[in-house]
């Protein structure tokens, strides 16, 4: 009991030195504001992230969610700092395009170190319950940097977040990940969300019936997720090796 309120005294500290509020608004000068107070510099694979994912996870030990209001604002925290890592990689590296920047910037690391194999099945998500349109592009591919940073990018090389303005990002952006691993863990603090989410995303994703597919759905290359003849998991993998190969 002591290990987790020490952490969830660490994780206050925080949230009152980024001045974070109790509900994360749609505003990108608050926004801003945040990610500046987060550092500009901090990289996404700096120990901070896994000292950060290590702390969430002593103060919400199994069973707990990211409930309440400490849980709430650790859960918008994510959002915040997806966004301060995909603009850290659009500020130190080259390219033309997202895509191409994140190239340079995975070239830098151990291979081990990042992933193209993780899931991005719920960052496929289509309007009108799933029959609908993909907000933007053809499909979404998933980037990972040590299981905790993740990278979205649309079929156009463009960095996707929910923070960022546009409806794909509202909808299907990053979300930077606390546990270690895809596993029970990672499911009840980073899938699991629960209540935790802002308002104004639950809203526009409830009023537009947006959905992501099931694993049915995502395999499936005749589906209302299909695109061009190939499943939305096809596509997905169509994207990521175009991207692993520039790398």
């Amino acid at each position: 009991m002591g290990n987790t309120r020490r952490a969830q005294h660490k994780l206050r500290f925080l949230l009152a030195q980024l001045e974070f509020p109790n509900e994360l608004a749609n505003n990108r000068s608050q926004v801003n504001q945040l990610v500046v107070r987060l550092g500009t510099d901090l990289a996404p694979q700096a120990f901070f992230w896994r000292s950060l994912s290590r702390t969430v996870q002593l103060a919400f030990p199994h069973p707990q969610y990211l409930e309440g209001s400490l849980g709430k604002q650790v859960h918008q925290l994510r959002y915040v700092i997806s966004l301060q890592q995909a603009e850290f990689v659009q500020t130190h590296y080259a390219g033309a395009t997202d895509q191409e920047k994140l190239a340079h910037y995975l070239r830098t690391l151990p291979h081990f170190l990042y992933s193209f194999s993780e899931s991005d099945r719920y960052h496929q998500k289509r309007s009108n319950h799933g029959q609908g349109a993909l907000p933007s592009g053809t499909g979404n591919l998933k980037v990972t940097v040590g299981f905790h940073a993740e990278f979205i990018l649309d079929s156009t090389g463009r960095f996707t977040n929910i923070l960022d303005g546009t409806l794909n990002g509202v909808v299907n952006g990053a979300s930077f990940n606390y546990a270690c691993r895809n596993d029970a863990t990672h499911r009840r603090l980073d899938v699991q969300y629960r209540a935790s989410d802002p308002v104004w995303r639950t809203q526009m994703i409830r009023t537009q019936g947006f959905k992501a597919p099931t694993l049915a759905q995502y395999r499936d290359s005749k589906g209302p997720y299909a695109v061009n003849g190939y499943s939305a998991r096809q596509n997905s993998q169509f994207l990521k090796k175009k991207l692993a190969q520039s790398v």
